[in-house]
């Protein structure tokens, strides 16, 4: 037993009841060597310094993407597009939840645009690949933590690892600052402070609903809130707004607030704390003065001398421990990117340096990565890129381990990057930490010597930039995240998936040629190919050539071969062209294409490409000026839009082309538009364009997609859709019950009529749409027939390959009628093709196709309309509605 000594037999036993009634995970762990004194290799150090550049550029190349009109600031814009969408939200929900027609589980389908768009959100995960957490709370009596998601999502779990929900999918609560759990009466109150707009939420009913607090405007910062210890659960919050910090006090449990103090400070350069565990007792410290609340005003504590200018400070932060003795503080400044200790073990009037560390890897990452045990004043902890420990008051660091030793021991070894370290005391002698890192959040019940992951399933918050569903086998699914790896799962059973991580980092732009067999991928310096993606992982890469590319710039496949794949560029020599990447037996050539699509722009790049599925020799280019370019010839001339400025790119992940698969010539384009329309069509193939945004608010399009009579956006503020021979304006698809998030991408999915969404955040969402075009939903599940139905391309012109997967017994009675919409038969078809050798399937199944030539019995060419696919086994009928245009 090798537990430690507890002084009283009182800490022994409440210490073993909270083992016994919790049992958190443990094995037993050595000590990690301390790095303090012993210099990292100069390999070490040379990873720090590329995760840090990294980091650095990815942080730049996501602010560059919203591009604006100088002095427009899109944050705000977006800011406020959230708030008034989620007031209207809110009263919905409030209403529908009081009238019993909202459902607290299961789905709940929505109509839009008059009842013509009708479906359902559900989750997909990934179950098993987390995100970045913010922050948590801890109820004690029910062994409940409460955590804040990168995504801006209050999460459940429980020391055990069990993650069960999210309670507010359909609230973006930006930056969480605090979450804190107090009694209310016969039930608990959740409060949580958002940064900004400044708002403080709380909920009584587990998420269910959500109010807002009243007392002060939602113009600038939170920039911390608090909690005191006095019985009544008192709360301060500082709200930051030019250049004044004001001190706001709610003693109804954050339902109202009143000002108590105001004080001139820079951003950042302030912060406010009071002990968890001992007295009520608040201290605010305004860069190098401290203060503390006396009698309903703040009242000067000490004014210490720093070893720097006051002026050069960026952040500060305040922490402490009070004993029965004693009451230790601790400050943080950050100054010319150094960090700065210094503690007081008087209450705040005396104060001393400590040590100071350069570099990111240990700067705290937010107010929330300093922390203080609640038990021993002379240990503390501090998370910036990487997590260290100090038991001599600061003196000296420990680092718990190296960032990238996650990747081998996911278990117990903390992920990169550390927004939050929390202390939760179990009684008046035991306490264990909660951190909270870019990949989920760990335990820790020995002062940081070990720790625990305790996020390895379940929370699903995970921040995706791309997915790619397999066209003719729905089950495969491959997604590009950050910082979690390229990912797949290749059987969809429904539900929330876990999905499997192929290689670490950040993946996105996934397309494919050959309809999912083999795929192509970006990586931020590489592009990869997986030529057996649903068979193994065998992968080869493509390092770019020159420079003046986007950090992750798009792919385009080879409408012509499946194994080939084009980069956007860039170029040997800078400026802006086509890389034509060969895939041959393993090996990558690239073939830099000719044409200069920055034509003497400086900084100029290629944000887009695409190509009509209707004719793949008209193809099409948008820049990061937002200049658009097309061609007639498979890219051998191009030529440029005169005089039209499309949507300005957003860099990172370049803007959307989709070219409609029905009206040859039909061009929709997107990206930023703050300053400017987000959406543009072309109905002549993009000679002119003329603005498409009615019911679209001013924000980025992140990407597009298309189906037979919709288009679809992921955007920065929401799922959209817009009907094309419609009302002509943009519907938000969220709804309420889609998650609030950054939606990344979208793809759809015409095997299940889905609209597969990835949020930034939040993980994979599908908008599952209701009516007879999609497989039916009891076959999809039934694990024992599977069968399913498909058709590509839909709508067509001339001729559609039905695809579709039966058992070698079932193949020998199954037939297939068409039928036009008024229920006639027009045609049976013949005999099938067998394709299970070009295919990934199941032993017991081979998937078959058979083209449909748009001919009725007799052979007469049959007029535009709709018309179904009906396929019989045997057993059973799958239906597929065909949009025949002439």
């Amino acid at each position: 037993m090798k537990k430690v000594i507890i002084i009283s037999i009182i800490t022994i036993f409440i210490g073993s009841v909270f083992f016994v009634k919790y049992k958190p995970f443990q094995k037993e762990k050595s000590p990690l060597p301390i790095l303090s004194k012993n210099p990292s290799p100069t390999e070490y150090l040379q990873m720090e310094k590329a995760k840090k550049e990294f980091k650095k550029n990815r942080k730049q190349w996501i602010e560059n993407m919203h591009r604006t009109a100088p002095g427009v600031d899109w944050r705000k814009i977006d800011e406020q597009t959230r708030l008034e969408k989620n007031t209207q939200k809110l009263a919905l929900r409030k209403k529908l939840v009081n009238s019993g027609e909202l459902p607290t589980t299961g789905k709940y389908c929505e109509t839009f645009n008059n009842r013509d768009l009708v479906g359902y959100w559900e989750e997909k995960g990934s179950n098993n690949l987390s995100g970045r957490m913010l922050t948590t709370d801890y109820d004690v009596e029910n062994n409940i933590i409460y955590g804040a998601s990168q995504g801006n999502n209050i999460w459940i779990g429980d020391l055990e690892g069990n993650w069960t929900s999210s309670l507010n999918d359909y609230l973006k609560i930006n930056n969480i600052q605090m979450i804190k759990v107090v009694p209310n009466g016969n039930q608990n109150r959740l409060i949580v402070v958002q940064d900004s707009p400044a708002v403080v939420y709380y909920t009584d009913d587990q998420g269910l609903t959500w109010n807002t607090a009243s007392g002060f405007s939602s113009s600038g910062r939170l920039r911390r809130g608090i909690i005191v210890n006095d019985g009544n659960y008192t709360m301060y919050v500082v709200r930051e707004n030019s250049g004044n910090c004001i001190i706001y006090r709610s003693t109804d449990l954050g339902e109202t607030f009143s000002q108590i103090g105001t004080f001139v400070v820079g951003s950042g350069k302030m912060d406010i704390w009071s002990p968890k565990y001992g007295s009520p007792s608040v201290f605010f410290l305004n860069r190098n003065m401290l203060f503390k609340l006396e009698n309903e005003n703040f009242v000067l504590v000490t004014t210490f001398n720093l070893d720097f200018s006051i002026n050069a400070i960026s952040k500060t932060i305040l922490i402490g421990c009070e004993t029965q003795s004693s009451l230790y503080l601790y400050a943080m400044f950050r100054a010319n990117d150094i960090a700065y200790f210094y503690q007081s073990t008087d209450g705040g009037y005396n104060w001393q340096y400590k040590s100071q560390i350069e570099g990111d890897y240990l700067i705290p990452f937010t107010k929330n990565s300093f922390a203080c045990s609640s038990l021993d004043p002379m240990k503390i902890y501090v998370g910036g890129m990487e997590c260290f420990r100090s038991f001599d008051g600061g003196s000296n660091w420990t680092k718990l381990n190296e960032w990238w030793e996650y990747y081998d021991d996911m278990d117990s070894m903390l992920h990169a990057d550390i927004p939050g370290i929390d202390i939760f005391r179990i009684g008046d002698n035991f306490e264990f930490a909660l951190i909270s890192t870019d990949g989920g959040t760990y335990a820790s019940y020995d002062d940081l010597l070990t720790v625990q992951n305790i996020s390895l399933s379940g929370l699903r918050i995970s921040q995706y930039y791309s997915t790619y569903t397999h066209r003719l086998n729905h089950r495969i699914v491959f997604a590009g995240s950050q910082d979690q790896g390229f990912q797949r799962t290749l059987n969809d059973q429904g539900g929330i998936m876990d999905l499997t991580q192929i290689i670490s980092g950040d993946y996105g732009h996934i397309v494919s040629g050959d309809n999912g067999n083999s795929v192509w991928s970006v990586y931020p310096g590489f592009a990869i190919y997986y030529p057996d993606a649903t068979e193994n992982t065998n992968n080869s890469w493509w390092y770019f050539e020159g420079n003046n590319y986007l950090w992750m710039p798009p792919l385009m496949e080879d409408p012509l071969n499946p194994r080939n794949v084009y980069v956007a560029g860039g170029g040997s020599n800078g400026d802006a062209h086509l890389w034509h990447l060969f895939y041959q037996n393993g090996d990558i050539t690239a073939v830099e294409e000719m044409y200069n699509f920055a034509e003497g722009h400086n900084g100029t790049k290629v944000s887009a490409m695409a190509y009509s599925p209707l004719d793949p020799d008209n193809r099409y280019v948008l820049t990061t000026d937002g200049r658009f370019f097309y061609s007639h010839n498979g890219g051998i001339d191009w030529q440029f839009t005169l005089e039209f400025e499309g949507p300005h790119s957003h860099y990172f992940y370049g803007s959307s082309i989709i070219a409609s698969p029905t009206d040859m010539g039909k061009i929709y384009i997107a990206g930023s538009g703050y300053s400017n329309p987000a959406v543009y069509v072309s109905e002549n193939g993009g000679h002119t364009f003329s603005a498409m945004d009615a019911g679209l608010p001013n924000t980025l399009v992140f990407e597009l997609a298309i189906s037979e009579t919709y288009l679809f956006a992921a955007t920065e503020v929401g799922p959209y859709a817009y009907e094309i021979n419609g009302s002509g304006e943009w519907i938000d698809l969220a709804g309420v019950s889609g998650p609030d998030q950054v939606y990344w991408t979208v793809d759809y999915v015409p095997a299940i009529n889905t609209v597969r969404f990835g949020t930034y955040g939040r993980g994979i969402w599908d908008f599952v749409i209701e009516d007879d075009t999609s497989v039916s939903e009891d076959l999809i599940e039934n694990e024992q027939i599977q069968v399913s139905l498909v058709n590509y391309p839909n709508p067509f012109t001339s001729s559609t390959t039905i695809y579709f997967n039966l058992t070698a017994e079932e193949s020998k009675c199954a037939r297939i009628n068409i039928y036009n919409i008024k229920g006639q038969k027009v045609k049976t078809l013949g005999c099938i093709q067998n394709l299970s050798d070009v295919l990934d399937v199941k032993a017991t199944q081979s998937l078959y196709s058979k083209i449909w030539d748009g001919k009725d019995e007799k052979g007469k060419l049959v007029s535009s309309g709709i018309y179904f696919a009906r396929l019989f086994n045997g057993k059973q009928a799958v239906t597929r509605k065909m949009t025949l245009k002439r």
